[in-house]
């Protein structure tokens, strides 16, 4: 599986990109993820299988837990999906192309560059859930 996470941000800062690095890093023997920040400049969005917008949830009614986000990677593999790309931090009219979902990551609104943090972390959470990897050391 390919990972293509877009984020609205012209850079991370330096803690942000370590901390998204060590997630990338453990996510490596499952699937290849990668980070693009996009800032206010149009960027060429690659090609995509899917397509998902991560937005926050407002009213917390539509968040889900990390079990069901691993069946939900688990799905898109099962379904011959190879490609998905993310984007945090957009709104609909910032993209070129339709999303296909629109995910809600949290009840509560985070910057964009914890919401990655978080979002990779989640992401490595679903791999080890599906390989039944202990995920606490």
């Amino acid at each position: 599986m390919n990972y293509t996470i877009y984020i609205k941000e012209k850079n991370l800062a330096t803690n942000i990109k370590a901390a998204v690095h060590e997630y990338i890093k453990r996510l490596s023997p499952f699937c290849k993820a990668t980070v693009c920040c996009a800032g206010k400049k149009k960027v060429a969005f690659a090609s995509s299988d899917i397509n998902i917008l991560i937005t926050p949830d407002q009213t917390g009614k539509h968040t889900i837990s990390s079990e069901a986000f691993a069946r939900m990677i688990s799905d898109y593999a099962l379904g011959g999906y190879s490609k998905i790309s993310y984007f945090i931090g957009f709104s609909p009219d910032d993209l070129p192309i339709l999303s296909d979902q629109t995910f809600f990551d949290y009840s509560m609104t985070l910057s964009n560059e914890i919401c990655l943090i978080a979002f990779t972390e989640q992401l490595y959470r679903a791999y080890t859930i599906n390989n039944n990897i202990t995920y606490h050391k």
